[in-house]
């Protein structure tokens, strides 16, 4: 006799019985709990991979589904992006990770998880390395530089914000444009910010950014340019209640009421730079994202650890703020200074 826990039920087997199909609500709780199980982001990726994957095997005569391990691995070999160059390796995993999520939701085995598939992959990076060449990182002497140039405007203002909040707080683009007045809680020692999702946090649990008050180290104060934009929002009559978006457009100096996309950040990043007067080549190489590293960049240098890195950015591993420490480094560190 096997032994069990006694106090747990017993089940009773219907063997040979058909079991009643679902309800109609019960099958769209399912759907919608599936949906919700990966960010929008991630599903919007997902979705373009795999239509790229799809419109591959038309061309070629292939099965996209089910898909065999030997046309994905033809795929991921044979694959170009517009321009005729091969996609960087980083692409192709984020591409063969989409081709399995299909595979596997609709009840088949992931092809791209076959050995034979991970064995192009590794022969392509081993043929085309796997070196990150992400944007620049803006330091505190530039963000200075390009806040000092802009205009006293409402567009002027809603940049000011947008730069120095994305600095000192070191927060993604997306967390940026997801801010709501609300989040914005103004204390005795600065101002707290709460981030209620992000790309590290897709439960949803939120975290608080303090931000102190920051006077004479050369950064305009963060918290005195957020009050500055939500009272210029109030001054011209726009609402501004906790729920409603902290930037909006505000095309020809004037407020509207939407939410700013993730894609601006990046253009209100450029267009400061450009009118801080940086050359061209410099500003191609900053995006939205080079506030953020550019506040890890600035903590290191600065004397930050890693930890301090870590906890800058609200990673949960070490490996990302150990990346930055070590690009803050290198010159610091590098052994030709002592040659």
């Amino acid at each position: 006799m096997a032994i069990y826990e006694s106090s747990l039920p017993v089940p009773v087997r219907k063997a040979g019985e058909p079991e009643s199909p679902l309800a109609p609500e019960t099958r769209a709780a399912i759907t919608d709990a599936l949906r919700a199980s990966k960010a929008p982001n991630t599903l919007r990726a997902y979705t373009s991979a795999w239509n790229r994957f799809a419109a591959w095997c038309d061309g070629e005569g292939r099965n996209a589904f089910p898909a065999s391990p030997d046309t994905v691995a033809g795929y991921i070999a044979a694959a170009r992006l517009v321009d005729g160059r091969a996609p960087k390796i980083g692409s192709l995993t984020g591409w063969l990770a989409a081709i399995d999520a299909v595979h596997v939701a609709h009840g088949e085995a992931p092809p791209a998880r076959h050995p034979g598939v991970q064995n192009v992959l590794k022969g392509l990076r081993r043929q085309r390395g796997v070196r990150q060449e992400g944007k620049a990182p803006l330091r505190r002497e530039a963000v200075a530089r390009i806040v000092a140039a802009l205009g006293i405007d409402a567009l002027g203002l809603r940049d000011r914000a947008i730069l120095l909040l994305g600095y000192r707080g070191a927060l993604r683009r997306s967390e940026v444009v997801a801010l709501s007045i609300g989040d914005v809680r103004f204390v005795e020692k600065g101002v707290e910010v709460f981030v209620s999702r992000s790309k590290g946090d897709q439960v949803g649990a939120g975290a608080v950014v303090p931000i102190p008050y920051a006077e004479g180290d050369g950064v305009p104060c963060t918290v005195a340019a957020l009050r500055t934009w939500i009272e210029t929002m109030i001054a011209v009559g726009v609402p501004v209640g906790d729920d409603m978006p902290l930037f909006r457009p505000a095309p020809g100096g004037r407020i509207g009421a939407g939410r700013l996309g993730a894609g601006e950040i990046a253009r209100v990043v450029k267009r400061a730079a450009a009118a801080a007067g940086l050359p061209p080549s410099a500003v191609a190489q900053i995006a939205g994202h080079s506030l953020r590293s550019g506040a890890a960049t600035t903590l290191s240098t600065r004397g930050g650890d890693v930890h301090a890195v870590k906890r800058l950015l609200r990673h949960r591993s070490l490996a990302m703020a150990e990346r930055y420490v070590r690009e803050a480094d290198v010159w610091e560190t590098a052994p030709a200074r002592l040659l």
